[in-house]
């Protein structure tokens, strides 16, 4: 293929992203009192291989990733803030296009879908603060479900180190 399509290309590929999520009809209860979430914070970091297929400075390319994903949101109570994290870990597969800007930068479109195999692990932390201080330890239990499969897009930087 390499011939007609150009040059083919694969490498391991880390990452990260960063996100907001309306907590919609989230309720955080505390002291007898229950109030409307803020809104959330997703973020999370990746590692996969990808393979990439070169027209000139045009790439095409698929990639499977492994991710830890964590979703936090949080509510104050008079002098108390409640935060509560779910974190997970889940597969996705992605594919898009790349425009090389120089030898050693692109700048990409991708689109994917999130959770190929369901869930491997999913916990709940809780962590409390009185007056900007930490509270007692985080304490793990089981939450409620959250459902992180779906599809998902973005855009891309890619930067490229050299090779030694």
């Amino acid at each position: 293929t390499a011939r007609f399509l150009g040059v083919p290309q694969t490498f391991i590929t880390l990452g990260g992203f960063l996100g907001a999520i309306p907590a919609k009809d989230v309720k955080i209860s505390y002291a007898g009192e229950q109030k409307d979430a803020y809104a959330g914070v997703c973020w999370g970091l990746y590692g996969g291989l990808i393979k990439k297929h070169y027209f000139r400075r045009v790439a095409f390319f698929a990639e499977a990733r492994y991710e830890v994903q964590a979703f936090s949101f949080s509510r104050s109570f008079d002098d108390d803030d409640l935060t509560y994290t779910n974190t997970i870990e889940l597969l996705s597969g992605a594919a898009g296009m790349e425009i090389a800007l120089r030898a050693d930068l692109n700048i990409g479109f991708t689109g994917g879908f999130k959770g190929f195999g369901g869930a491997i692990q999913d916990t709940w932390e809780s962590e409390k603060k009185e007056d900007g201080e930490k509270k007692g330890e985080k304490k793990a239990f089981a939450g409620p479900e959250v459902d992180y499969s779906g599809p998902f897009f973005g855009i891309q930087l890619i930067y490229s180190p050299p090779t030694w």
